[in-house]
């Protein structure tokens, strides 16, 4: 999921920041989907909560979701599994956990980005964060009001915070949303039933999923 600098053949191309995904674009269906699909990690994860405290219900779905931080909700429910699971599920978990970390920040920078492009091309957009486009604006200001403000300037400073980011690797990250939404709808499964086929297969589908294949092999 790596962005890249802007390469130098496009430094005097035209382009744009700041401004909204075009309505109907690739893009903007692919923000849209991002948002989306990591709702689903969210229910699943808060459905496992409840099942290694031992209160499926209500409740427990309502104090996972009334935290609000993404990180707190995962320090929550590893802290219930440190409490509540042997050393084996524990390293299941913790290694979709990591998956989780990992994508959730992708996520975030996907979700709260700004966004805009280069337009000789077409199959990658540009990408900023809010705090360094603030930044940039901010500094744009005061120069306008010094009279020092140039094009020369602004060229600088927009390619020091600007990367670029192809559209197939924001794809592909919503796809992996959707593995790790099954890591952990499989690991509730497993909870619930672990002692019945259903578990079990639920067990194997975590072994097999792609993602904690990738990442097992990665910390081995």
């Amino acid at each position: 999921m790596a962005r890249q600098p802007i390469p130098k053949q496009y430094h005097d191309a035209p382009k744009t920041l700041g401004t909204k995904a075009p309505a109907g674009s690739r893009l903007a269906s692919l923000i849209g989907q991002c948002a989306a699909n990591s709702a689903e990690s969210e229910v699943h994860m808060g459905l496992c909560l409840g099942s290694m405290l031992g209160v499926e219900n209500a409740a427990s779905v309502a104090v996972f979701t009334s935290i609000q931080n993404s990180r707190a909700r995962r320090e929550i429910v590893f802290a219930a599994a440190e409490a509540s699971l042997g050393e084996d599920d524990l390293n299941v978990l913790r290694i979709i956990i990591d998956i989780y970390n990992r994508l959730d920040g992708v996520r975030t920078d996907i979700v709260h980005g700004i966004w805009g492009s280069i337009s000789t091309v077409p199959d990658q957009v540009v990408w900023t964060s809010v705090k360094q486009y603030s930044n940039f604006l901010i500094n744009d200001y005061k120069m306008s009001e010094k009279g020092d403000l140039t094009y020369e300037w602004r060229q600088e400073q927009w390619l020091k915070i600007c990367s670029l980011w192809k559209l197939d690797e924001i794809e592909l990250l919503i796809k992996q949303m959707d593995l790790l939404a099954d890591l952990l709808r499989n690991f509730h499964a497993y909870l619930r039933y672990r002692q019945d086929p259903a578990g079990k297969s639920a067990y194997e589908a975590i072994l097999t999923n792609p993602l904690y294949v990738d990442m097992l092999r990665e910390k081995s």
